[in-house]
């Protein structure tokens, strides 16, 4: 069965943020995109990492704050995807192993859905074979 969040009435004061938030979600879920090194450390790219891994923070926290409202948030973690500008800044890499930016929407599109009735809070590997 489809989840079917209530509208909420008015902002509560202080809270129009978190109001406007459960008006834009109320009938799909709410996918933000991290990335690979947020959960696998690599070298050389700590700030990265590390302002992805408050966007996996950020998900599972609003994944909490959401779930009474029936807002399910969740996060794609890809690995480097397949895009020009990725083959053009490493024209020496492997690109097959990468997953395509179709197979990146198609999971977001799924976690975003109504027909996810279950996957809350989760940080979504889409690596391919990288």
């Amino acid at each position: 069965m489809p989840r079917t969040p209530s509208p909420p009435a008015s902002p509560p004061a202080g809270r129009f943020g978190r109001w406007h938030l459960s008006a834009i979600c109320l009938t799909v879920g709410l996918t933000i995109v991290s990335a690979k090194p947020a959960l696998v450390p690599t070298g050389g790219l700590s700030a990265y990492a590390m302002s992805k891994a408050a966007v996996a923070a950020l998900t599972t926290s609003l994944a909490e704050e959401l779930k009474e409202e029936g807002i399910w948030v969740n996060a794609v973690v890809p690995s480097t995807m397949d895009t020009p500008a990725n083959r053009g800044a490493m024209p020496g890499a492997d690109f097959s192993s990468w997953p395509s930016v179709g197979d990146v929407a198609e999971t977001i599109l799924f976690l975003a859905s109504p027909q996810n009735r279950a996957t809350r809070g989760a940080l979504v590997p889409v690596y391919g074979k990288a």
